[in-house]
């Protein structure tokens, strides 16, 4: 599982007004790590991280899965996290 960077950024800029290190805090996680990651400078699959986001979810009373209020299956996909494809054989 990765993380979905453009959710998480989402998040960030309309509950903690853009404000990263205060969402880092808010989860637990090392703020410079979390900024790395967001930035493309740090692989996006930190097992870490994403239990940290579903532990902050559940306090939240947040789906992880449907927070942006997606309806139909293929839209369901994880919002913090994605899935990632296994690439086809040749």
């Amino acid at each position: 599982m990765r993380l979905n960077i453009e959710a998480i950024n989402k998040l960030i800029e309309s509950q903690y007004r853009g404000n990263t290190t205060w969402f880092a805090d808010e989860i637990g996680v090392n703020r410079s790590y979390l900024t790395m990651i967001l930035n493309g400078k740090q692989k996006d699959d930190s097992t870490k991280v994403i239990n940290h986001l579903v532990a902050y979810c559940e306090k939240k009373h947040l789906n992880y899965k449907t927070l942006n209020g997606q309806k139909n299956d293929q839209e369901r996909r994880e919002y913090f996290g994605r899935t990632v494809d296994k690439p086809k054989s040749i």
